[in-house]
């Protein structure tokens, strides 16, 4: 291997010679020389994502000249992170982090898609990670998109892929990456992804509401060669590691970005307008959906909720009360028969057992949406 954890073309030849996919072969090793096409997009995510794809070809992409705007300047900003860095393949430098939050429908698993196949193919034993908020969401839509992509491009056929893993032909336990449930039971499958002589990545889907567990673990495997963190998601959550990065002052070491979805190529700008319309522009669910932004109210259906909501009687004026009750925050009326909020008695109040059916249906239904 070469320096900066690149390899050459002898490094793999004659592991999977299928043959060079944009013309007929010359008087040279045609996979030879794809090898030596693709080592040259090393520091170059860019260059390798608008060559290695067939844009404006029959097929799936024969609309499009090339990755969208905010695509192209995400991966020309990898790009330049990967040359300051300047890995040697001995040496760990700083890791490369970014998070992305936005309205629905712009690119993100599709970015995901084209991440994985630059680094996989520009990279010897590269190691990856990928996950998602829900099971489902990982493997009909995040891991499908990397299938999806994979398979677009050039290199496609060097590497073995299904709905578990993704391997370099040959290289099957140290040249992999393989999606992997967020569930904090899980965390462990994130640990020990150590890398000394290349890269390791994590890549997370819908991130604001993957466990902050998970962002934990995979700190650990940040420590040594070249490491990546890439989180993408809609900012439906006012609290956890995605909300803290792009929004809570945590994002020091982070590039950031909060993408708008009408500035996108991909998205229904018919249906925003109506979106636009019917909520508003400073609506939670036009913030959230659409903007790319945090919400103004704490609470968004199916994203944050109160820990528990209980009925409490105040002692003082016998009158009840439905109280959200918030991890590590003091009680919060959410509505009362008198209009007191009787929190100046909280610690005298007491659950209704009579109302115990009433307070799971709360708890159930949540609260109304903006």
């Amino acid at each position: 291997m070469s320096q900066r954890g690149r390899w050459h073309s002898d490094d793999v030849v004659g592991v999977q010679d299928s043959g060079f996919r944009t013309g007929p072969r010359t008087g040279r090793n045609a996979e030879a020389e794809l090898h030596e096409l693709v080592s040259g997009y090393y520091e170059a995510p860019l260059g390798f994502v608008r060559d290695c794809f067939p844009w404006n070809q029959p097929g799936p992409l024969a609309a499009y000249s090339g990755p969208d705007v905010w695509q192209c300047e995400f991966l020309e900003w990898l790009g330049s992170e990967i040359k300051n860095r300047a890995f040697d393949g001995i040496h760990p430098v700083m890791p490369i982090r970014a998070a992305v939050s936005s309205g629905h429908g712009i690119g993100k698993g599709a970015l995901t898609g084209m991440l994985v196949a630059f680094l996989m193919s520009t990279r010897r034993d590269c190691k990856g990670v990928i996950t998602a908020n829900t099971n489902t969401q990982l493997q009909d839509k995040t891991w499908a998109n990397v299938e999806i992509w994979v398979k677009r491009c050039l290199t496609a056929h060097w590497f073995e892929l299904n709905t578990s893993i993704m391997y370099r032909k040959g290289f099957r336990a140290s040249w992999k990456c393989s999606p992997q449930t967020c569930d904090p039971d899980n965390s462990e499958a994130f640990a020990g992804q150590h890398n000394v002589a290349s890269t390791s990545f994590y890549i997370n889907d819908e991130d604001s509401n993957v466990p902050n567990i998970i962002h934990e673990v995979q700190e650990g495997g940040l420590t040594d060669g070249e490491p990546m963190q890439f989180l993408f998601g809609n900012p439906t959550r006012r609290r956890g590691a995605f909300y803290d990065i792009v929004f809570g002052g945590q994002g020091k070491r982070w590039q950031t970005w909060v993408i708008d979805a009408r500035t996108c190529a991909f998205p229904n700008k018919a249906l925003i307008a109506d979106q636009l319309e019917d909520y508003g522009e400073d609506s939670d669910r036009f913030r959230v959906r659409v903007r790319g932004l945090k919400t103004l109210s704490l609470l968004i259906r199916g994203a944050l909720l109160p820990h528990r909501s209980v009925w409490f009687r105040c002692s003082r004026t016998n009158q009840w009360s439905l109280v959200a009750i918030w991890r590590g925050a003091a009680p919060t009326p959410m509505s009362s028969g008198s209009g007191e909020a009787g929190t100046a008695e909280a610690s005298r109040l007491s659950e209704s057992p009579e109302n115990s059916r009433a307070t799971r249906r709360s708890s159930r239904t949540g609260s109304p949406m903006s």
